[in-house]
């Protein structure tokens, strides 16, 4: 169609075929792309139309544009704003809004994460060619309580978000003919569409997450200062946003609060919380993380992330979480508990407010730390063929001294049957001298020693930590090794948040004997995670270093240790 080519051609400038790049079954990547912002005073509606659909608003265009399709010329706004009324209508509190096209610019297409529809942080500067439109709908009377989009012989498929104040109604969906919205003024965290396929995930105010490891139980809790604001004086009134040093209050607040409520009890005892943490922090589908540096954020959306922990000497066989924060308005709270099986979802309310575990793992992984004890070379003797060895040189001496055939014949008897035996039958026995190491078992040697190393993290306390790598570590490389490792697990993004690690892979390895044991020059990669505000972060590293490996004590430890390169693979 002219208008195709018109638009790419004089209004952007440049021709790409693109059609495949668009042709996606996921919302957010659809051809056109609606978003609603539902404002004090009005509704802006910013669209971005995919060349595929421009000839599905040829209402909205300038004369210009319309005449390339031989349409009779009409006036701008009397047209545009009867296809607001008629084909994109929103009707507050039942009166139809009139609407306005603001702008009409070219542009490309704003490339979005698959997953949340949040922008990527790297735009190509190849994306497809739009047209960005700019629409006002104002409201006749106050703020409405209620709005209905309708969208009347549109046959462009829409992906669309709405905020509500700075607030995500829903996530990205594919837009209807028609849906309700209730809008909730005093806090558009509520606001909501009627049809529960537009429920955004994290619609919930709060969150309760329970972590089952060996040596700790760790409770966390997600949710916004304004809703903790019911129980307890947070100072949030009248305030629009919060600032950097409103939020450390609020911090110290609501952690000395919240050490308070939701007992934990792990087998049979209630257990004393220690915080670990607390953050406000940022939520998406795909991921969360702190929000580092600080910055001001809206009352409305800010959320806080807390951490307590519970240190237990082993794998408990029962914890309990009994949630007693409830109220007219929050009386339904998803709560998740996991383990190393994986994550169990729940729903608490006032009927059902214990968040429960049982230890049903049968076979749970090995955590244990194995010293790697010095293999000793072993000599292998043909103890049967020494035997029938001697037996022939006792007979050959008494065949000489008596001179009888028959002793001759025994002698060659066992002569022959030593013979025989000497290869087939012996006893291994261990040497004093230490056995050398090829590079099969060198290995197997420094995959045993790092998953030591890796495995000592899973205890909390220091003390446990430096004990654990003690045994396949040399004292004079531990608080190295210790702060080296510590510093490669933490997930910066997330407060500290260490990642346990799952699988260890030698990639390459070069043996080379020295004094008293042998120099490694290796890689390695570390695959981990860490389940944290509800999401599981995973880490995978690559590492290349340089060891030194000795016997102490006929235990091998590594003696030194150079990391010459350390690279982020996930």
């Amino acid at each position: 169609m002219p208008i195709f080519f018109f638009i790419i051609s004089f209004f952007l400038g440049y021709t790409t075929a693109f059609a495949d790049a668009i042709i996606i079954n996921k919302a957010m990547q659809s051809p056109t792309i609606a978003q609603y912002y539902v404002e004090q005073k009005s509704v802006r509606l910013e669209l971005e139309i995919g060349l595929k659909d421009v000839d599905k608003f040829l209402e909205l265009y300038p004369e210009s544009l319309r005449s390339l399709e031989g349409l009779p010329p009409e006036d701008f706004n009397i047209r545009t704003q009867r296809y607001l009324r008629e084909k994109m209508m929103i009707i507050a509190d039942g009166n139809i809004l009139n609407g306005n096209v603001t702008d009409i610019r070219p542009g490309t297409k704003l490339l979005r994460d698959p997953i949340t529809g949040v922008p990527l942080p790297l735009q190509s500067s190849n994306a497809p060619n739009v047209l960005h439109l700019s629409i006002e709908y104002p409201f006749v009377h106050s703020n409405p309580k209620e709005l209905l989009i309708k969208i009347a012989d549109n046959r462009a498929t829409v992906g669309f978000i709405l905020y509500h104040m700075e607030q995500a109604v829903n996530d990205f969906r594919y837009l209807a003919r028609e849906q309700t919205l209730t809008l909730n003024w005093e806090d558009p965290f509520y606001s909501a569409f009627s049809s529960k396929a537009l429920s955004r995930q994290y619609r919930h105010p709060m969150s309760l997450f329970l972590y089952i490891e060996p040596y700790e139980v760790r409770k966390e809790f997600v949710l916004r200062p304004k809703d903790l604001q019911e129980w307890t004086e947070l100072g949030l009134e009248g305030k629009e946003v919060l600032t950097v040093a409103d939020q450390e209050v609020i911090k110290t607040k609501v952690a000395a609060f919240l050490m308070e409520r939701a007992k934990v009890t792990i087998d049979g005892k209630e257990a004393v919380p220690q915080l670990d943490r607390i953050h406000f922090i940022e939520r998406t589908l795909k991921r969360s993380g702190v929000i580092t540096p600080p910055r001001d954020l809206p009352t409305s959306t800010a959320t806080l992330g807390i951490i307590y922990t519970y240190p237990v000497p082993s794998l408990p066989q029962k914890v309990y979480v009994d949630w007693d924060l409830f109220s007219d308005k929050i009386n339904y709270i998803p709560a998740t508990v996991t383990d190393e099986a994986g994550p169990f979802y729940h729903f608490l309310d006032p009927d059902n407010r214990k968040l429960v575990w049982k230890n049903y793992i049968r076979f749970p992984k090995d955590h244990s730390i194995n010293t790697v004890h010095v293999s000793k070379s072993t000599i292998a003797l043909p103890w049967l063929a020494l035997l029938l060895g001697t037996l022939f040189l006792v007979l050959i001496t008494l065949y000489i001294l008596r001179k009888k055939k028959s002793l001759l014949v025994l002698a060659i008897i066992s002569l022959l049957a030593a013979l025989l035996s000497w290869p087939l039958v012996k006893v291994t026995i261990n040497s004093p001298i230490q056995a050398k190491l090829d590079n099969k078992e060198a290995r197997l040697l420094l995959h045993e020693l790092l998953s030591n190393v890796y495995r000592s993290f899973v205890f909390k306390e220091e003390g446990a930590i430096y004990d654990a790598l003690s045994k396949s570590v040399d004292g004079d490389l531990l608080s190295e090794t210790y702060l080296q490792v510590k510093r490669s697990l933490e997930l910066k993004n997330q407060g500290g948040a260490e990642a346990s690690v799952h699988t260890i892979e030698i990639k390459d390895l070069k043996l080379t004997e020295s004094d008293n044991g042998y120099a490694l020059d290796g890689s390695w990669d570390m695959n981990g995670s860490v389940g944290h505000w509800g999401h599981i972060h995973q880490r995978s590293n690559h590492y290349d270093a340089e060891f030194v490996i000795e016997p102490v004590n006929q235990v091998w430890k590594i003696k030194t240790m150079k990391v010459y390169n350390e690279e982020r693979i996930k």
